[in-house]
């Protein structure tokens, strides 16, 4: 890439996603048994920041010391690396599951502060759990106004923060009325982290509103 291929004008998923699937591609064809997940836990385990910086992307470091960013997901995919792994690399078990209870709660937030609902997840819970892969929470609220400016955070018991939905200025400007709202989202910034202990679901909204009911559960895939 350093060879002069791209330009600033090069950018965007169209352009990242033929090399990803092309980098994917060479590691099956050095291990043709790999699955999905066994896929996902190279990419994770090979990725790096390598000196990525841009004005949107929010650095941290996950419960497993893993470099993970709210943008650019765990950063440059590594060929090589990928390919290499491969060669040598033994399927990953049985993905286990845990489905915590269903949580309620309800508040209100405005400009920059947060509500925050904690929950606990214990060990009796999640039993025969190593670490987490994948975190999906569904959650349904209500709004009196601009559906669009609310925004979630979740927070894993290690203090790991992945940020949900994020603002949306159309979506504040072209619903501006009181409605309710289902969504499931799905986040993997806890790669390998524990489930257990306190998790945290933060909302603000910087139009301000008042969540009038906030139902939510979080399911989690786990490595056995």
């Amino acid at each position: 890439m350093s060879s002069g291929c791209t330009s600033d004008g090069v950018q965007g998923t169209s352009f990242s996603t033929p090399i990803a699937s092309g980098i994917i591609a060479l590691a099956l064809h050095a291990n043709s048994a790999l699955t999905w997940r066994d896929i996902q836990h190279m990419i994770v385990l090979t990725s790096s920041r390598n000196g990525f910086t841009d004005l949107y992307s929010s650095w941290g470091t996950n419960g497993a010391g893993k470099e993970y960013s709210q943008v650019l997901g765990f950063g440059l995919m590594d060929a090589e690396a990928m390919v290499t792994q491969a060669a040598s690399w033994t399927n990953v078990p049985t993905q286990q599951t845990c489905t915590t209870s269903t949580f309620t709660g309800s508040g209100s937030t405005s400009g920059s502060s947060y509500t925050t609902d904690i929950r606990s997840i214990s060990a009796s819970d999640c039993s025969s759990i190593t670490y987490l892969e994948h975190v999906t929470i569904d959650i349904s609220f209500s709004y009196t106004e601009y559906r669009g400016a609310s925004e979630f955070y979740l927070v894993s018991p290690s203090g790991t923060e992945s940020h949900l939905m994020h603002y949306r200025y159309d979506d504040a400007i072209y619903y501006a009325s009181a409605g309710s709202l289902s969504w499931t989202f799905m986040s993997v910034h806890f790669w390998r982290e524990s489930p257990i202990g306190q998790w945290a679901l933060k909302f603000k909204s910087y139009r301000g509103f008042s969540v009038g009911e906030l139902v939510y559960f979080i399911f989690c895939k786990f490595h056995d």
